[in-house]
């Protein structure tokens, strides 16, 4: 799994983190991609992920949104420090031999309110 990119480094005990992969997938290897995907899913359940589904788009079956969650950041980047093993790797990787390429992420954070700028709080 590639390093998530973003544009601040939450702390490790922020959460709950919603993770989603989107792939696209075309017709006919959409039967292995299930299966595979739910090898997957079971691998996500057991390092870490408190939930973990595969969804299908109803007006384009041909993409698929995994959705997984997570208690926190941390918990969440266990998955690529330590926790992923050479099988669950492999899995990951027939997935995305499956689809068409490799899956878009996007890690999502509850809304938080920004603090006031530096200057601000001297003038409040």
């Amino acid at each position: 799994m590639p390093d998530p990119a973003l544009v601040g480094e939450p702390d490790a005990d922020e959460g709950p983190v919603l993770v989603t992969l989107t792939y696209t997938v075309e017709d006919h290897q959409v039967p292995a991609f299930i299966e595979v995907m739910g090898e997957v899913r079971r691998s996500r359940l057991r390092t870490g992920a408190s939930s973990c589904e595969l969804y299908q788009d109803g007006a384009d079956p041909s993409q698929f949104l995994q959705v997984s969650q997570y208690h926190t950041w941390g918990e969440h980047l266990r998955q690529h420090t330590g926790r992923l093993t050479g099988a669950d790797q492999a899995l990951y990787e027939a997935a995305a031999a499956l689809a068409t390429g490799p899956p878009e992420a996007k890690h999502l954070f509850l809304p938080r309110p920004d603090p006031k700028p530096a200057d601000d709080k001297e003038r409040a």
